[in-house]
């Protein structure tokens, strides 16, 4: 940081990504969502090689995106977690239901939906793969008073408002 200027902390929308593959869904969370092209509609996010969506996604034709609101967290956590159940078991105590397309799972109580059809599948380096996906359905929620659960600087974020205080260096007012 250089003396005198304000930090910013770049905040990221948080949101699950999941597949289904011969009735076995996956989910894992994401902060790197990014939004590719308006027209078409399309979408890409980082995934681990060595993760078991990585193995899911090469199975399944596309993905859902569920994006969370700031009431959410708990389900960022948990689809963050290496120590979740794995396959249907993980969507055991979550409510749902299926995406059109992809037949993914879309998580309740979610600020919106992306149904994606998988255009492509880039390795980055030896550790992740780039999925881009042609969104196929967007479902906005009527959530008026939600607002989206947000990442960065390792925690999460629920008021973007609040959380970017200018910082000084003392005695440059």
């Amino acid at each position: 940081m250089l003396p005198g200027r304000a930090t910013t902390l770049m905040l990221q929308q948080v949101a699950v990504i999941t597949t289904s593959t011969a009735g076995h869904p996956h989910g894992m969370t994401v902060s790197s969502l990014s939004l590719l092209s308006a027209t078409p509609p399309t979408v890409s996010f980082a995934a681990q090689t060595s993760g078991s969506m990585h193995e899911m996604l090469g199975r399944s034709a596309g993905f859902a995106v569920s994006l969370l609101t700031d009431e959410q967290e708990f389900t960022a956590r948990f689809f963050a977690s290496r120590h979740r159940p794995t396959g249907s078991r993980q969507f055991s105590r979550i409510s749902r239901r299926s995406a059109t397309f992809s037949g993914a799972p879309l998580l309740d109580n979610a600020l919106g939906w992306l149904d994606c059809r998988t255009v492509s599948r880039i390795p980055l380096g030896t550790h992740h793969l780039l999925v881009i996906g042609e969104v196929l359905q967007d479902i906005s929620a009527d959530r008026q008073t939600s607002r989206p659960l947000l990442y960065g600087d390792r925690r999460y974020h629920r008021r973007p408002e609040q959380l970017t205080p200018a910082r000084t260096t003392p005695g440059r007012g």
